[in-house]
């Protein structure tokens, strides 16, 4: 799953969590609400520094596959 898949899938479960997570999620990351709805509605991407807390909250994990590209 490429990168761009993958945050569809994060935005996904984190618009389908139930009322409240938003704000839950926001104070854990020290972040405001308003910031996590722009991710949940698209208006930014997850950034990466607050990955691994996001995907906790959903019970998500994840793998890095790095490869060598071909020049």
């Amino acid at each position: 799953m490429k990168w761009a898949e993958a945050q569809e899938e994060v935005v996904r479960r984190m618009a389908e969590q139930p009322r409240g997570y938003q704000a839950r999620i926001a104070k854990t990351l020290g972040t405001t609400p308003g910031f996590i709805n722009q991710i949940v509605t698209r208006r930014r991407q997850v950034p990466l520094e607050h990955l691994d807390v996001i995907l906790e909250s959903l019970s998500l994990d994840y793998d890095v596959i790095l490869r060598e590209t071909k020049s």
